[in-house]
């Protein structure tokens, strides 16, 4: 199963439904700016698998640090920015 997949079973859509970032912020209220920060980031990654495209590639990515954020296994890099946000949200 898919990072995306997993998502969309999470939020109780079709398994292959495609989100945009918007989407994905509006369902979990984490910022779009970290969406993009980690889409940007994996997007400049070089990705030797030919079968993979940077874009397909980034937003796997995004999906899998949404996903981590549930589990509470998140991404050390951009977990200090999100929890940063998050605080300037809530004052």
């Amino acid at each position: 199963m898919t990072e995306k997949q997993r998502f969309n079973r999470r939020f109780k859509q079709a398994l292959n439904k495609a989100n945009s970032k918007e989407h994905i912020s509006t369902l979990t209220k984490i910022p779009v700016s970290i969406l993009n920060t980690i889409w940007d980031k994996a997007y400049s990654t070089k990705i030797n698998d030919k079968k993979l495209n940077r874009g397909t590639f980034a937003m796997s990515q995004v999906y899998q640090f949404v996903n981590s954020v549930s589990l509470g296994n998140v991404n050390q890099l951009y977990w200090k920015e999100y929890q940063q946000v998050k605080k300037a949200q809530q004052k």
